[in-house]
């Protein structure tokens, strides 16, 4: 029944937030500055950081104000790097010269549109005449050739059986021969139709294609003088200090306002848990109150002056002290109020026997 019987105050959120903005700032700060690393790469070309100045930063909340660092990074070339870009910048104006009087001598050609004529041979689109005469020369004629020597080869096996033609035996002949020729006709055809189609633009499209080809090596032979020309304007670059990134370690972010709430949930878990073990030892104690009632009616005694190895233990809601004890003649450990303590509540009576009681139901 210890403990404070009233809950933890929940943390200032004004507080917690200056605070944590203070954490922010001072860990920005301190990452900045770890991730200053001077570096020298593989020619000599240094790269080094300097704090030139603040710059004042207000918490609008609070109005605290802070002061942020401002750093200005340098990259210096080696002295070898130096000495050769001098050169180079010499060497670019005579190569500038140089290039300026090749254009003016190369004017007239330059002027010229180019003629890609001569690399250019006429492509013509297969016509649907150029289809049939590649399907009638292999096709259809060796087709006509095939089918009229074994109609022939028919009309003499029909003669040889003493078929007359006009019998029916004749015209069914015939006829099944026909339907065999008309099939045959339509199932090749369309094929050969669609391979001549397929021949023709086949070689059409490797015509085109040859063309490009043609007109683009034509093209870059044009182009090959403007491509030295712009070569010796530009010059020779000097190679561009370069730095590997550095792996730099970082300060975290303390979660400032994550640890104030957490740290109130545990005060404030640990209160309701007191909380409820009060109000398990008060509902014993309620108990105790009833069962202190003698079949007489009489209340119990809780006279001061009736108890030994008396221990004050916690306090009840309404502000009683509450004791652990023995009453004189027993060993006995007991629970309770004084009852001089609680008179005041109107819950003590005095016995015939001169002896204060306590009605429990009254404090409880």
């Amino acid at each position: 029944m210890g403990g404070s019987s009233s809950p933890p105050p929940a943390p200032d959120p004004v507080a917690t937030a200056a605070a944590q903005t203070g954490e922010n700032v001072t860990t920005a700060i301190a990452n900045a500055q770890l991730s200053h690393v001077p570096q020298t790469d593989q020619y000599g070309n240094t790269t080094s950081y300097n704090q030139t100045g603040s710059t004042s930063m207000t918490d609008p909340l609070t109005g605290t104000k802070y002061s942020l660092p401002q750093y200005s990074e340098t990259t210096s070339m080696s002295p070898t790097n130096a000495a050769l870009y001098s050169n180079l910048q010499g060497l670019e104006g005579t190569n500038l010269q140089t290039a300026n009087n090749l254009a003016t001598s190369a004017q007239g050609r330059l002027s010229t549109p180019l003629d890609l004529s001569p690399y250019m041979t006429t492509a013509k689109a297969p016509t649907a005449a150029d289809i049939n005469g590649y399907a009638n020369t292999a096709w259809e004629q060796p087709f006509n050739q095939t089918w009229t020597q074994q109609q022939q080869q028919l009309d003499q096996k029909l003669a040889d059986q003493g078929v007359a033609p006009g019998s029916t035996a004749y015209g069914n002949a015939e006829y099944n021969f026909s339907q065999n020729q008309q099939q045959a006709m339509n199932q090749y055809s369309s094929g050969m139709y669609g391979t001549a189609t397929t021949a023709a633009l086949g070689a059409y499209n490797s015509q085109l294609a040859a063309n490009g080809q043609n007109a683009q090596l034509a093209t870059q032979e044009y182009n090959q003088p403007l491509n030295e020309l712009e070569a010796l304007q530009s010059g020779t670059q000097i190679a561009t200090p370069s730095f590997t990134p550095v792996s730099t370690p970082t300060v975290p972010t303390t979660d400032y306002a994550s640890i104030a709430n957490s740290g109130y949930s545990n005060q404030l878990a640990a209160y309701n848990a007191q909380q409820s073990a009060n109000a398990s030892q008060y509902g014993g104690l309620f108990g105790l109150g009833g069962s202190m009632i003698t079949a007489g009616g009489l209340l119990a005694k809780s006279d001061r002056r009736l108890k030994r190895d008396i221990e004050r233990i916690g306090t009840t809601p309404g502000g009683v002290p509450v004791y652990s004890f023995r009453y004189l003649g027993s060993d006995a450990p007991q629970i309770g109020v004084m009852a001089d303590e609680v008179a005041h509540l109107g819950a003590a009576f005095m016995g015939r026997d001169g002896f204060a009681r306590v009605d429990y139901a009254r404090i409880i």
